[in-house]
């Protein structure tokens, strides 16, 4: 059809030419020159139209050529019929490139369409994987909890129920838990072995996690340093020499590495809660805080008393080694001057949290870029899949967070202090976390 078109189109321009020309011999009087002249130009004209038909552009008419034809006007008319026939062609052929460059558009935004779609997908199948893959690495299935001589356990349909204090209780089922250490290697009390050489640091800060997904609910449970516990001993050399009733902070110290001594301060903190399954952890030099409470901007505190720098009931926005000091540091004239600490850092990891969750809120990538930012101060079984559930669960979950302590008695020996569970009401605090009551 577009050949057929553009055949048609030639025909009619050769007609014109042939019309013009005749035209202009009966109306020239004999003048030879401009018969010559008028036949340059409607040869001309033809090549432009031509070029047009073919999609080149037409050359433009000189002006004094213009002004030449003006004079003979007689001529205009067939000319002018002629332009209105090449207009149409013009149209005709602008409106096929239309639709084809319409055409064109068309298939590449399906294709972008289909590329977008696609990477929104690979997206979403990612995320799908690390939420669904990090729960299922943060839970434990290694149920073997331990009960104290006041409760006791029976067994319905295969169940296992705790029965204390004429209260039937159930094991809840999605709990995660997660071990929080601080290790401080820069006090006056690190250990060394008999080379004298320093040890792994003790781990002076020490928080159990518990998260509660079923009820959008978060117990961190501050355990006090000075709490006497089982723990594992091994020499300088790594031959473990038996278990001993140790102050808990020295556990990390018997390690030989840091994987080691993490996993020696779990199994410590087990022993006090029961053999209840930690199988996630995270530990970071408090040489690292700085870091990390500046990656975040800053935290903002009230100091609940009166030590070091700090003045009690006075504001403080904690930045670089400053945040450190409101941590780690304690009076070694009191017995209880742990406890008083604890207050501190319960303080601050509220106002760190907080923070936190809102900066996550805007950035869901923040635990992630947190992570990166400490990795060398830090020893963690912590994994991507992991920090994305978590971090999942405390934003879009609107997950609550209570801070616990572990009640305690405190006695002082000689130079330290030694802090003794107070067992049943650490009980019913054990159960209230870990354990849904049947009614």
């Amino acid at each position: 059809m577009e050949n057929k078109s553009i055949e048609d189109s030639i025909s009619q321009i050769e007609k014109s030419r042939l019309d013009r020309i005749s035209q202009s011999r009966k109306n020239s009087l004999g003048n030879d020159a401009i018969i010559k002249e008028l036949e340059q130009r409607v040869r001309e004209d033809e090549e432009a139209q031509l070029k047009e038909l073919q999609g080149e552009d037409a050359p433009e008419e000189s002006s004094e050529s213009s002004k030449h034809l003006h004079h003979h006007h007689h001529h205009h008319h067939h000319r002018h019929r002629h332009h209105h026939h090449h207009s149409s062609s013009k149209k005709s052929k602008h409106s096929k490139s239309k639709h084809k460059k319409s055409k064109t558009w068309k298939k590449v935004s399906l294709a972008i369409g289909c590329v977008c779609l696609a990477l929104i997908i690979g997206v979403i199948s990612t995320i799908a994987y690390l939420l669904i893959d990090g729960k299922n690495q943060l839970k434990a299935d290694d149920l073997n909890i331990k009960t104290p001589d006041f409760a006791r356990v029976t067994n319905e349909d295969d169940t296992p129920y705790i029965l204390y204090n004429k209260h039937k209780y159930t094991f809840k089922k999605n709990i995660i838990n997660m071990l929080f250490m601080g290790v401080d290697k820069y006090t006056e009390e690190i250990e060394t072995d008999e080379n004298g050489e320093e040890m792994n640091g003790q781990a002076d800060v020490l928080i159990l996690m518990s998260l509660d997904s079923a009820n959008n609910k978060a117990s961190l449970i501050n355990i006090p340093r000075d709490v006497i516990a089982d723990v594992k001993i091994y020499s300088p050399m790594g031959d473990y020499m038996g278990i001993e009733k140790q102050q808990i902070c020295l556990a990390y110290a018997y390690g030989t590495d840091k994987e080691e001594g993490c996993a020696n301060t779990i199994d410590s903190v087990k022993s006090i809660f029961y053999n209840v399954p930690i199988n996630t952890y995270y530990s970071l030099d408090l040489a690292g805080l700085p870091v990390i409470n500046d990656s975040i901007g800053g935290v903002d505190v009230v100091s609940p008393e009166t030590i070091g720098s700090f003045v009690k009931d006075k504001e403080y926005h904690l930045e670089g080694n400053q945040a450190r000091d409101f941590v780690i540091t304690r009076s070694h004239t009191e017995s209880d001057a742990n406890l008083v600490r604890n207050k501190r850092q319960r303080i601050y990891m509220e106002s760190f949290l907080n923070k936190l969750i809102k900066k996550t809120g805007s950035d869901f990538s923040t635990p992630l870029k947190l992570y990166s930012t400490v990795e060398t101060y830090s020893c963690t079984n912590l994994n991507p899949s992991k920090i994305s559930y978590l971090a999942k669960e405390a934003v879009m979950g609107g997950i609550k967070y209570e801070i616990m302590n572990v009640p305690v008695t405190v006695t002082q020996v000689d130079t330290h202090a030694e802090n003794y569970i107070k067992e049943k009401e650490f009980y019913e605090m054990f159960l209230k976390v870990f354990y849904d009551e049947v009614k």
